[in-house]
């Protein structure tokens, strides 16, 4: 052989290293084969001696050479696994990843149980993922499952090793896998007690399982643990953020930010935190001032912007809101909350095709929400937007699509491992069977409604959905089987408040009023609030015509609760409709306006009292802001209508009563408003004739 010249030294290495090697392989060979023995003794010595040589050479600088060798190593002894793991040490110490890769995983198929391949192995395919998120991928899910089968391999060849536990349980985190992260980590946790970092990453774990009393338990144990860390303070707030303790997160955010600890970047982070815990703690003007000191520091901070535009809606400062909600979807681009507040704002607005727009784009972005709770929850709320986006603009058959996906998204599911989404996939069918119900009703379609009804009777339906497919069937013209159903519902206890309501309407639209007030009474046991049952009776007295009663009744209403919007609107309209105090009608609804300012139906009444007083300009502006909120109720189109009438306007008029009959239900209603058409032509044809 051609060997380079070595150094004396290194020659007298060489030949001890061989004749170790080969003590070593005869002393482990078996009596019972002397022969094999003795060939594979030769073997195992010439590839230790290659080895040995490669090694040399590597050393020397030489690694093309040295590969050589080392592969003829491998040719005497390819079931080594020691010997391959080797040599991928010598292929890493060269940056030669994907040989040293192969020759890892040749290693543990040869031995399942050299933990040193598999620790090495591991490390490599960890780096990757590493590698891959900085890079801004989305990790493989090849390299993912390479790493999780390495890291259980060490676990189960070394189960004190806390580093690699502690490891496993971020990969299975990173796969989705949280139950089996839980597991892990907890055994980690039996290793190293006092380790804050897996407290905290079982607390986020937990959380994403929305087991809020496990993630605060963790969270508050890592606290303890190092009660300076700003960071394991957010963690905490965070956790009682979304248990719904807002008062107790905002509080836990102030505590982070106070630490000596934080540094000006982490304190800008927590006042952000700190703003919306206020917010959600219904703390509307300090969350203000928080969100105003981060734009005072940077002016484009869309966290802020987003908040704010939250403060101005609730302020119904309405441009305002717009205004820093498209500054903060400037900033973030394609952020599902932002997308979803200005969604939400349109859809305030009666500006829904921008709405169902925005609510598309939200819906867009979360194709595929895994195993992750908040994503399924937020696909939830686009889907649900969207449909009702969809319906609102007449558009049934795609608002079907919507919430068909919603009730496939809730199957999806039902037998899911984790506890909370399979409450979300229960949740989210009954809610695409209560959509579409709804939604076949609105469209006129009560036979496709009570196919639905039909459907979910064969799933086992909740008593609220039972309820209202009762009263599909009484829509149907089936009143006196429906009441008897209903009628089988009650219980006696607080839950037939529900089951009265239904029965209630199916009383009204047969105007069987009487005995529609004795249901009532028989309820008002169940009522919550004394001022919910007589909004329900002056409802039915003002049905009854018992106008004076019913006032009085309203009255009791709004001396209960002054800010009972609905009982100023009804009172209000009420006598707007009747043609008397109207001042005081006036009055009434502008408070109902200034406590829901996008209500179609309050606005509608606004307008119709501007009517009454013949203050027909002002009246004009807000019936045409009620039909862009509402754009299918009949009554809103009959006030157009003679709204268009007084002003002379007979074509666009007859077009109002048409949609108001077109969208119309009640009978009697519809006939009043078909008498209007029939007067209004018989008036545009003797003014023919005159002429």
């Amino acid at each position: 052989m051609n060997y380079p010249r070595l150094g004396i030294g290194n020659r007298c290495l060489l030949a001890a290293l061989a004749v170790l090697w080969t003590a070593t392989v005869q002393a482990q060979q078996s009596d019972s084969a002397p022969v094999q023995a003795e060939a594979r003794s030769e073997n195992r010595a010439a590839a230790y001696y290659h080895f040995s040589l490669g090694r040399l050479l590597e050393e020397s600088g030489s690694f093309f050479k040295a590969e050589a060798e080392y592969r003829k190593a491998l040719q005497h002894d390819p079931q080594s696994s020691q010997l391959h793991t080797e040599v991928a040490s010598a292929y890493l110490r060269n940056n030669r990843v994907l040989e040293a890769i192969q020759q890892l995983e040749t290693a543990t198929r040869i031995d399942p149980d050299n933990l040193r391949a598999r620790k090495r192995l591991g490390a490599i395919y960890y780096e990757l993922l590493a590698s891959e998120r900085r890079g801004h991928r989305i990790p493989s899910g090849d390299s993912l499952n390479k790493a999780i089968r390495e890291f259980e391999a060490i676990g189960r060849l070394d189960p004190q090793d806390g580093d690699s536990l502690l490891v496993l349980g971020r990969l299975y985190g990173q796969a989705g896998r949280s139950r089996e992260a839980i597991a892990t980590l907890e055994k980690h946790l039996e290793v190293a007690p006092s380790s804050e970092e897996v407290l905290s990453m079982l607390a986020e774990l937990y959380r994403s399982r929305n087991e809020m009393q496990k993630a605060i338990e963790y969270q508050e144990k890592a606290v303890r643990i190092n009660a300076g860390s700003p960071v394991l303070l957010r963690g905490l707030g965070q956790v009682y953020e979304q248990s719904g303790n807002f008062k107790k997160a905002a509080e836990t955010y102030r505590k982070g930010m106070n630490v000596e600890a934080a540094n000006v970047t982490l304190v800008n982070v927590l006042r952000r935190d700190l703003a919306r815990a206020l917010i959600l703690d219904g703390q509307i003007d300090p969350a203000e001032k928080e969100y105003r000191k981060i734009l005072e520091v940077d002016p484009d901070d869309g966290d802020a912007h987003l908040g704010l535009g939250r403060v101005s809606r609730t302020r119904h400062r309405y441009e305002e809101a717009l205004e820093h909600l498209k500054k903060a979807d400037a900033s973030f681009q394609n952020n599902v909350e932002v997308i979803f507040e200005l969604a939400r704002l349109y859809n305030d607005l009666g500006r829904f095709e921008e709405a169902e727009a925005g609510f598309e784009r939200m819906l867009n972005l979360l194709r595929d929400p895994g195993d992750s709770f908040g994503a399924v929850r937020n696909r939830t709320i686009s889907l649900t937007h969207l449909g009702l986006a969809a319906q609102e603009l007449g558009k049934f058959e795609k608002a079907a699509g919507h919430f068909q996906e919603l009730q496939q998204l809730g199957e999806a599911y039902l037998g899911h491992e984790q506890e909370n989404l399979r409450v979300l996939g229960t949740e989210n069918r009954n809610r695409a069977w209560v959509l579409l119900i709804g939604l076949h009703r609105a469209a006129r379609q009560v036979p496709r409604a009570l196919a639905v009804c039909t459907a979910a009777g064969e799933q086992t339906p909740t008593r609220a959905i039972s309820a209202l497919c009762a009263d599909v069937l009484a829509e149907s013209g089936k009143n006196r089987q429906a009441l008897r159903e209903l009628q089988g519902m009650l219980e006696g206890n607080k839950e037939d408040l529900e089951i009265y309501h239904y029965i209630l309407q199916i009383y009204q639209r047969e105007k069987r009023f009487k005995e529609a007030e004795e249901k009532l009474h028989e309820a008002r046991t169940y009522f919550e609030h004394e001022k919910s049952f007589y909004f329900l009776l002056g409802a039915l007295q003002e049905r009854r015509k018992e106008y004076d009663k019913a006032a009085e009744t309203f009255r009791k209403v709004i001396a209960l609760d002054p800010k009972h919007a609905s009982a100023l609107n009804y009172l209000g309209y009420m006598w707007a409709d009747l043609g008397v105090n109207l001042n005081e009608a006036l009055d009434l609804i502008k408070q109902a306006v200034a406590l829901d300012p996008n209500n179609g139906a309050y606005l509608d009444s606004l307008g119709w009292v501007y009517f009454k007083l013949d203050r027909i300009e002002e009246a004009e502006v807000y019936l045409v802001s009620a039909l862009e909120r509402v754009r299918r109720d009949p009554t809103l189109h009959d006030h157009m209508g003679d709204l268009y009438y007084r002003k002379g306007k007979y074509r666009q008029a007859r077009s109002a009563w048409q949609r108001s009959v077109a969208y119309g239900q009640d009978q009697d209603e519809t006939r009043k408003v078909k008498k209007k058409m029939a007067d209004l032509d018989t008036k545009l044809a003797l003014s023919a004739d005159d002429e």
